[in-house]
């Protein structure tokens, strides 16, 4: 937001709007005491002191996030969960659908292709033996009735 516009807000509201780049509420210090709570609620160990350090950055990072956005009241709030420590990457990784190579969808279509081929016949085949389907004695064409 420019300087600007800024200014007419805070003359408007009669209040300072926080300037959103520089909001770090916290200090490394009590934000290594969160990880370490964080990490205890939600049962996370690491194999060595660089994979909790690389951990610890990932997590000060989406605790940032998450006050940049609070900060803004757009009248939902973002929170800590069991993947705050998680990469943009890994999260991806879990979350979203795992992709094939093309080929493997495209066996997949022609197997479907193929079953679907197979239930016509099938469906064909009993018909064929089956006579007609519909009720003539509705039409006049007699009957028992």
């Amino acid at each position: 937001m420019s300087t600007f516009w800024k200014a007419l807000d805070e003359r408007i509201t009669r209040k300072a709007m926080p300037d959103m780049e520089k909001i770090t509420m916290k200090d490394d210090a009590e934000l290594r005491c969160m990880h370490k709570k964080w990490m205890v609620e939600f049962e996370r160990r690491y194999a060595d002191a660089e994979e909790e350090e690389r951990r610890f950055e990932i997590f000060k990072k989406t605790v940032e996030e998450c006050e940049r956005h609070n900060a803004k009241k757009k009248g939902y709030t973002f929170g800590l969960n069991q993947f705050s420590d998680l990469s943009p990457e890994e999260l991806d990784a879990m979350c979203r659908p795992k992709l094939f190579p093309p080929w493997v969808y495209e066996k997949m279509r022609e197997e479907e292709r193929e079953k679907e081929a197979l239930r016509y016949a099938r469906e064909r085949e009993a018909l064929r033996y089956a006579g007609p389907s519909e009720d003539l004695t509705s039409f006049g064409c007699g009957g028992p009735y």
